[in-house]
C-alpha cells in the first residue's frame, strides 16, 4: 500500500507476548520439586526414632549450656539403680538425689556403692566426698608440683559433648530404632534404642554398645535409662524420677558444713575426680589395640612389641615378652597400650577410691615414687618407669596399681594329685575382679623371657608386672600369702618376686635368698619344688625364717580347703589327695563356688609344677553370664625358648559340668 507521497509504508511487526508466567511456573515447580526432596531426604535421614532422639538432644544440649548468670538454671531429681553388673556392680541399689546446676555445681546425696550413705559436692574447682555414716570426709586438693606446660591439676566444666549447632548431624552417626516390645509404656514415653555406627566405632569416636532410652514427651528427660554391651543383658538400669528444673539454686546447696566429729582428709584432687571419669571408661578391644600399625603409630620402635602383635589372638590365655627387664616393661606395654591404662586407672581411681569411701580411710597411693628405696632392686625404679612411658600413664600410678593390686581378695588351695604314676603337688589360686571394677577376661599368664636367667611365667591384669602365683623353668612355684609387714613396700613386690623366679632353680636356693630377703618380713610363702615333688611353708621372720613341710591331707576329692588370703590358720594348707585328678581339677576350676572358699571370686587357676599342666577359667563380670571361658594348656612348653604351645578352650555345657574342648587359634 502506498502512501499519498508515493511512498511504501512497512507493516508494523506483530505482539510478541512475554513468556514470564511459563518461567516462573518452572520456577516455582524447581521449588516444589526441591521441597518434596528435601522432604523425603528429611523422612530418610531422620526417621521418627531419630528425630525424637535430635529434639531430646537439643534439650539436653540448652540445659548444659545455660551457663551460670541470669540464665543460670539447676536439674533435680531422683535416680535409682536397680540392677548393675560389670564395672557397675558397686551401685546396685543405689538411691541418690542429684542436684545440678551447669556448668559445675553439682551435688549427690543418698544411699550410694555399696550402700553407704554418701555426699558429693562439686562447687567449680572444689571436689568433696563424705561418707556420712562413718562421720569421715575426703576434700580434693590440687596438686604441689606443677603439671608438665605449667598447668595445674583443675577440674574442667561439664559441658556438651555436642556443640548446639551441629546436634543434629551428631544424630546422624547413631543407629537410632524405637524399642520393640514397648506398647505398654506410658502415653506421655516413648522408647528407643541408640547405637553407635560401625564406621563410628571403628574410628574409635564412640565405644561399641547399645542404649536404650525411655524417654519424657513433655521435656525429653529420660525415665529409664539402660547402658548394654551386648543385645542379651543389660550392665546398668537406671529409674530416673522427679525431675524439676528450676531457676539457680541457693549458694548453701554447694556446701557442706561437717559436725565437730566429723573428719576430712585432704587427697590429690585427681583421684576424686577419676573415680567419676572411670565409671565411663570402656575397656578396650584386645582386637582393635593390638593392630600391628596402631602399635607403630603410639610407640613403633620395639620390633618383638610388633611381632607379638601379629600373632596373639585376642581369647589367648598366654602371653610373651622377653628380653631385659626394661625392654619387657616396654613390650608389655606397646602392644597392650588400651588395657594397661584401661586396669591402671581402674584401680587406682576405681578399686582404690572406692575401697577408701567403704573404710573411711585413703588408700590411694599416689605420692612421689621413692627411686632410692632400700628394698627394691636398682632397676625397680627403671622397669615401672619404662612401663609407664609405653602406656603413657604417671610412674607413680603404675606403683599405686601394683600396690592396691596386692590388697584384692584371693584364696588358694592345695591337692595332691596323681600324674604319669606318681603323686604330685597342684597349687590353685582363686582371685577377685575388685567389685566389678576390673574385666575377669583380661587376666592372663604373662611369659617372661630375661636376656639372663631363668622364664618364669605367672597370672597377671594388664600392665602389672606378676601376681600371687608363679613358675619357673625349672618347675619350681612360688604363691605369695601374706605380707609384708610394710604394706606401703607391697608394690615393688611383683619385681621382687620376679626377679626371685629368675634366679632360683630349686625351692632350697630361694629359701637361701629368702633368708637373706628384707624386704620378706612379715611375709608367708608356699613353695613347690615339681622336680623332687616337695612343698614347704616359709614364713619369713624378723629374727630368720620358720620353714614347714607340706603334708598331703586324707585320700579325698580336691577341693578348695583354703581360707581366705591372710588367714595363717594350719587347715589353711591342708592338701587331700585326688585319686583321677584331672576331671576333679577342671571340675572345680570352671565351677565358682556360691558359698565357702572361692565364693565372689571371679576367676579361678592351678598349675602342677611337675607336668607344667595348667588351668585358667574366667567369669564374664558383664549381664547374668554365669558360664566361665575356662583354658588348660603346658606352661612348661611356654616356657621354653621359642616355645608356643596351643592352649584348649573348655566351653560348659548345659547344667551338669560337662565340658566341651577346643583349640585356641
Amino acid at each position: 500500500m502506498s502512501s499519498s507521497g508515493g511512498s511504501e509504508t512497512t507493516r508494523p511487526a506483530p505482539l510478541v507476548r512475554p513468556r514470564s508466567g511459563i518461567l516462573w511456573g518452572w520456577v516455582g515447580l524447581a521449588f516444589l520439586a526441591a521441597g518434596l526432596l528435601a522432604l523425603v531426604l528429611y523422612r530418610w535421614w531422620f526417621p521418627e526414632p531419630r528425630r525424637r532422639l535430635a529434639g531430646a538432644m537439643v534439650q539436653w544440649v540448652g540445659l548444659l549450656e545455660s551457663g551460670p548468670g541470669t540464665n543460670a538454671v539447676t536439674l533435680s531429681g531422683r535416680l535409682r539403680i536397680v540392677e548393675a553388673h560389670g564395672r557397675w556392680r558397686p551401685w546396685q541399689g543405689a538411691d541418690l538425689h542429684l542436684m545440678f546446676q551447669p556448668p559445675d555445681r553439682v551435688r549427690l546425696e543418698g544411699r550410694g556403692p555399696g550402700g553407704l550413705k554418701l555426699l558429693w559436692i562439686r562447687n567449680g574447682d572444689r571436689l568433696e566426698v563424705h561418707n556420712l555414716e562413718h562421720g569421715r570426709g575426703f576434700l580434693g586438693r590440687p596438686a604441689e608440683v606443677q603439671a608438665p606446660g605449667g598447668t595445674t591439676e583443675t577440674l574442667d566444666p561439664i559441658r556438651s559433648p555436642v556443640a548446639p549447632g551441629k546436634v543434629w548431624m551428631a544424630v546422624l552417626t547413631l543407629d537410632v530404632q524405637e524399642l520393640p516390645g514397648t506398647t505398654e509404656r506410658p502415653s506421655n514415653e516413648y522408647a528407643i534404642r541408640v547405637r553407635p555406627r560401625p564406621q563410628v566405632v571403628r574410628s574409635g569416636v564412640l565405644p561399641p554398645g547399645e542404649v536404650r532410652l525411655w524417654l519424657q514427651e513433655a521435656d525429653g528427660l529420660p525415665h529409664k535409662v539402660e547402658i548394654r554391651s551386648s543385645e542379651e543383658f543389660p550392665l546398668v538400669v537406671l529409674i530416673c524420677d522427679d525431675w524439676r528444673i528450676e531457676r539457680a539454686t541457693a549458694a548453701d546447696a554447694w556446701h557442706f558444713q561437717p559436725p565437730p566429729a566429723h573428719r576430712v582428709e585432704q587427697v590429690p584432687i585427681r583421684a576424686l575426680a577419676g573415680y567419676w571419669n572411670q565409671w565411663w571408661d570402656m575397656p578396650p578391644s584386645s582386637a582393635r589395640e593390638t593392630r600391628p600399625s596402631e602399635v607403630s603409630a603410639n610407640r613403633g620402635k620395639n620390633h618383638a612389641a610388633l611381632h607379638k602383635a601379629e600373632g596373639t589372638h585376642p581369647d589367648a590365655p598366654v602371653l610373651t615378652v622377653q628380653g631385659p627387664a626394661t625392654e619387657r616393661a616396654r613390650e608389655w606395654g606397646n602392644p597392650h597400650f588400651g588395657q594397661t591404662g584401661w586396669t591402671v586407672r581402674r584401680l587406682v581411681y576405681g578399686w582404690g577410691v572406692h575401697r577408701s569411701l567403704v573404710e573411711g580411710e585413703w588408700l590411694v597411693p599416689l605420692g612421689a615414687v621413692a627411686r632410692a628405696a632400700t628394698g627394691p632392686p636398682a632397676e625397680a625404679g627403671d622397669i615401672y618407669q619404662a612401663l609407664a612411658r609405653s602406656a603413657g600413664l604417671d610412674e607413680a600410678e603404675i606403683l599405686a596399681a601394683h600396690q592396691l593390686a596386692a590388697t584384692l581378695p584371693f584364696q588358694y588351695w592345695t591337692a595332691h594329685v596323681r600324674r604319669e604314676n606318681r603323686l604330685v603337688w597342684c597349687l590353685g589360686l582363686s582371685g577377685s575382679d575388685g567389685d566389678g571394677f576390673l574385666a575377669a577376661e583380661q587376666l592372663r599368664w604373662l611369659v617372661h623371657r630375661p636376656g639372663s636367667g631363668l622364664a618364669w611365667t605367672t597370672p597377671v591384669w594388664p600392665g602389672l608386672w606378676s601376681g600371687r602365683l608363679l613358675l619357673n623353668e625349672r618347675q619350681l612355684a612360688l604363691l605369695w600369702l601374706d605380707g609384708p609387714a610394710d604394706p606401703g613396700s607391697a608394690g615393688w613386690f611383683p619385681i621382687l618376686l620376679g626377679n626371685l623366679m629368675e634366679q632360683c632353680a630349686s625351692a632350697e636356693a630361694a629359701v637361701e635368698r629368702l633368708k637373706e630377703a628384707g624386704w620378706a618380713v612379715g611375709c608367708r610363702f608356699l613353695l613347690v619344688d615339681g622336680p623332687n615333688d616337695t612343698a614347704v611353708e616359709l614364713v619369713r621372720r624378723e629374727a630368720g625364717i620358720e620353714v614347714r613341710p607340706l603334708v598331703p591331707g586324707p585320700r579325698s576329692k580336691a577341693e578348695a580347703v583354703s581360707s581366705v588370703g591372710g588367714s595363717t590358720g594350719d587347715d589353711s594348707i591342708a592338701a587331700p589327695e585326688a585319686p583321677d585328678p584331672l576331671p576333679e581339677l577342671e571340675t572345680m576350676v570352671s565351677h565358682r563356688p556360691s558359698r565357702g572358699p572361692g565364693a565372689g571370686m571371679s576367676w579361678n587357676t592351678c598349675v602342677i609344677p611337675a607336668t607344667g599342666e595348667t588351668w585358667l577359667a574366667r567369669w564374664s563380670g558383664e549381664g547374668r553370664r554365669s558360664d566361665p571361658e575356662t583354658f588348660r594348656w603346658n606352661a612348661l612348653i611356654q616356657l621354653r625358648p621359642g616355645g608356643n604351645g596351643t592352649a584348649l578352650r573348655f566351653r560348659t555345657v548345659g547344667t551338669q559340668g560337662s565340658l566341651e574342648k577346643d583349640r585356641v587359634r
